[in-house]
């Protein structure tokens, strides 16, 4: 007769910013319960879908009783976030179209809705052939790992209307 492994102890391993509850609240593995390798693949998944985390490494110790080891990767933090280039729409404009705010997490898809936040900005003054782009900085001072969000603009000419053509009219005039 074999018997069921149970987990005895889990720990949570490089975390600094997210709280280690945060973690084990996502997780359906519990102390106590039986090790299931079924939950613990949901735990990863879990975690990974929290957003926080470049990578999340499971380790088991022990027979019958199990120690967990749930070892994570946190993305870095935004500590500061800088405009380049931009010179026909205040940074205040762009800071509050963005909604991106200091010490949030890098979220690559939170960067681009953000990115066609501020081009729509752009697009509302007459500014259609601006682009905007943007690239990460690793603060090396900081102890934490910490990013700079810089957004680079090119705003290139204001689009401007010189002809207007039309074609078909037979009844009413171009000039009407």
């Amino acid at each position: 007769e074999v018997l069921a492994a149970n987990v005895v102890s889990i720990q949570v391993k490089g975390n600094r910013k997210i709280e280690t509850d945060a973690i084990t609240e996502a997780m359906l593995t519990k102390k106590g319960e039986s090790y299931s390798e079924e939950k613990i693949r949901k735990d990863i998944q879990n975690i990974f879908g929290l957003g926080y985390f470049y990578d999340v490494k499971v380790y088991s110790t022990g027979g019958a009783s199990k120690k967990l080891t749930y070892e994570v990767v946190e993305k870095p933090s935004i500590a500061e976030i800088k405009f380049n280039g931009n010179s026909e729409v205040s940074e205040d404009d762009l800071k509050e179209a963005a909604g991106i705010k200091n010490y949030s997490i890098i979220n690559l898809n939170e960067i681009q809705s953000a990115i066609d936040k501020m081009q729509k900005l752009y697009e509302d003054k007459g500014y259609f052939l601006a682009h905007v782009d943007f690239r990460l900085e690793e603060i090396k001072e900081s102890k934490n790992t910490s990013v700079r969000l810089i957004f680079d603009f090119v705003e290139n000419d204001k689009v401007v209307v010189k002809r207007i053509n039309i074609i078909g009219n037979s009844k009413i005039t171009e000039g009407t």
